[in-house]
């Protein structure tokens, strides 16, 4: 099922900005109804600290850009 409302943000950021990166992993359904708009994505992991120890841990970032 497409979420509605982020790829209605993700289209009205990108008209904006050329690329954003959040949070929200899309689905396959969802990424095909990106590309109908030229929108590829891009996993990207990115290490963020711990706010209360010294521990990194792994956080997977969605890349959204016009093709």
């Amino acid at each position: 099922m497409i979420n509605k409302k982020y790829m209605n943000y993700i289209k009205k950021e990108l008209k904006k900005e050329k690329s954003i990166m959040i949070k929200y992993l899309p689905s396959e359904e969802e990424k095909e109804y990106l590309k109908n708009f030229n929108i590829k994505t891009e996993i990207k992991i990115i290490k963020q600290k711990c706010l209360f120890s010294d521990i990194f841990y792994d956080t997977e970032y969605c890349i959204y850009y016009l093709d």
